[in-house]
């Protein structure tokens, strides 16, 4: 697999229904019962009681419990998602601030929490594999040194391996929210030695 090959763009999303207001807090809801029932568990009955409005109110937004999950998880951005779209003066820096907000941030972190620790179903395992790509494009592009500098076995070996450093810390943060996190400079700096990014290879131009 080419770890620097640009993904297509998601298609349009259907046309929503009924008033922006209350959608907008049928889904605030959905994502905090995900986050406690998981996606299988989840019943439209709570979300109803959670959110204060009736069985036919959601069918009448969403028509059914897996469109409702579907717009749920799509109705935040997580920032590992738009790295492609932020500046990169200390790429390491960048990609750490951009765990440290999914876990510090409420409404990402229950998102967070949702796709991670429902693999087993597709809406999730899709929009986990889209951050993936979306993480290892970054890393590809903007953090390991060139294949000339690295060779590409090398470079593509320090790719997966930073890769998994920046998956597990997420994983780690997520399930056990340690008091002593230490912090996105810390994490910039594991990430710097892992890719072998020194003072003067931090501002590496995109390949």
């Amino acid at each position: 697999m080419d770890l620097e090959r640009d993904t297509k763009p998601a298609g349009p999303a259907p046309a929503p229904r009924g008033r922006p207001s209350r959608r907008s807090m049928l889904l605030s809801t959905a994502i905090r019962v995900l986050q406690e029932r998981g996606i299988r568990n989840m019943t439209l009955e709570e979300v109803c009681a959670a959110s204060g409005v009736s069985r036919g109110a959601v069918y009448w937004h969403f028509r059914s419990k897996e469109r409702l999950v579907e717009e749920s998880l799509a109705a935040t951005t997580l920032p590992l998602e738009q790295l492609r779209q932020q500046a990169w003066e200390d790429p390491c820096t960048t990609l750490a601030r951009a765990v440290m907000a999914c876990v510090t941030q409420e409404r990402l972190r229950g998102l967070c929490v949702t796709l991670l620790f429902n693999a087993s179903e597709a809406a999730a395992r899709a929009r986990m594999a889209r951050v993936r790509v979306a993480v290892t494009w970054f890393l590809a592009r903007h953090c390991v040194a060139r294949r000339d500098v690295l060779g590409r076995v090398a470079r593509r070996h320090r790719v997966q391996l930073a890769h998994a450093m920046v998956m597990g810390s997420l994983i780690e943060f997520m399930a056990f929210m340690p008091r002593d996190i230490a912090g996105e400079h810390a994490l910039a700096q594991a990430l710097r030695r892992l890719v072998g990014a020194g003072p003067a290879q931090e501002r590496l131009q995109p390949v």
